[in-house]
């Protein structure tokens, strides 16, 4: 089925994430296209500017309603409805049963056990959340070299455009 009304649904930091979350949509049901920003103008020497480089994903304006909510579990980490539960294992990879305790081909404790070590980990993990730190640290740090890079370049371009206008215009006068 084609996206006869495409509307942008969300506007992603990276290409990827913009596929993760057309995935996401299309996993619940939601026709979803994610356009990649490939352009050069958003590019830097230390990644992407996200003010420039600004992947979306499209749906269409009748699903609109129900893309919103998969975007915003998504966006507030809270599992989404479309996630099936525990269906593999995540120590070998072997299929399971949805609620099963163990994995039948390694014996390792799922998510759905009862064992005393899962609990202190689910404990252990409970808690603030993390603050602002690699990934988004890095982005900020991004935008300040980006700006003080930019500025002086931007200035002496204006400089070098006001002698070249001024030049073409005093040899006009002459």
């Amino acid at each position: 089925m084609a996206i006869k009304s495409p509307v942008a649904v969300f506007v992603a930091e990276t290409n990827v994430e913009a596929h993760v979350v057309a995935n996401l949509l299309q996993d619940s049901g939601i026709e979803a296209h994610a356009v990649e920003d490939v352009s050069p103008a958003g590019m830097f020497s230390v990644g992407t500017l996200d003010e420039i480089h600004r992947p979306k994903v499209f749906v269409d304006s009748t699903q609109l309603a129900a893309a919103r909510e998969v975007v915003a579990s998504y966006q507030t980490g809270s599992p989404a409805e479309h996630a099936s539960p525990s269906s593999c294992c995540y120590f070998c990879g072997a299929a399971c049963e949805p609620n099963a305790a163990k994995c039948p081909s390694c014996g390792q404790l799922l998510e759905g056990g009862d064992d005393e070590d899962a609990k202190s980990r689910e404990s252990s993990l409970s808690g603030p959340p993390p603050t602002a730190t690699g990934y988004y640290a890095l982005r900020n740090i991004k935008r300040l070299v980006a700006i003080v890079l930019l500025v002086p370049i931007v200035f002496y371009l204006g400089l070098l455009l006001f002698a070249a206008v001024t030049s073409v215009v005093s040899s006009m006068s002459r």
